[in-house]
């Protein structure tokens, strides 16, 4: 089935179409609706996803070059400086995915690119999200156990989290 698919010489939304009108498994499900739904972004819209993704890269990548050139200030340091710049680059990489995704041509390629870096870069940026959250949980529960016993318990720094 998927041969037939590959074989077509045909653009890539009548051949999605075609796959999902002659596999057996969608048949049942899309008998009544018309396979309208597989569709491609317009010139214009691409150029806007394009424009607006270029310019929230380079805000990124300021960003990642601020917090490296002050990564010794008070501030940046609670932040957990490690922790943002994996944060930062997840978000990179999804606006990378836009970009991606914004391309008139796309074939098997970009399409499977798109996808693994859009859900690379999701998780990149979660885990990085729920490792700051469980470090200040842990901070907190630290400050509230100093309160109650002398000795002080071990902290996690950032490359113990990563």
């Amino acid at each position: 089935m998927l041969s037939s698919v590959l074989d077509l010489e045909k653009s890539t939304y009548e051949a999605a179409c075609h796959f999902l009108k002659t596999d057996e498994t969608w048949k049942s499900w899309l008998s009544n609706i018309d396979i309208k739904f597989v569709t491609t972004t317009s010139l214009e819209a691409s150029i806007v996803f394009l424009i607006i993704s270029t310019c929230l890269i380079l805000l990124t990548l300021s960003g990642i070059l601020l917090t490296f050139l002050w990564k010794k200030d008070k501030i940046v340091k609670a932040g957990a400086p490690v922790l943002m710049h994996c944060v930062s680059f997840g978000v990179l990489l999804i606006y990378v995915s836009v970009i991606l995704d914004s391309l008139q041509e796309t074939t098997m390629g970009t399409c499977l690119a798109r996808e693994w870096i859009y859900h690379v870069g999701f998780v990149l940026t979660m885990s990085a999200i729920f490792l700051k959250s469980f470090r200040l949980n842990s901070i907190f529960k630290l400050k509230a156990c100093l309160s109650v016993k002398s000795e002080k318990p071990t902290q996690y720094s950032d490359q113990y989290m990563l």
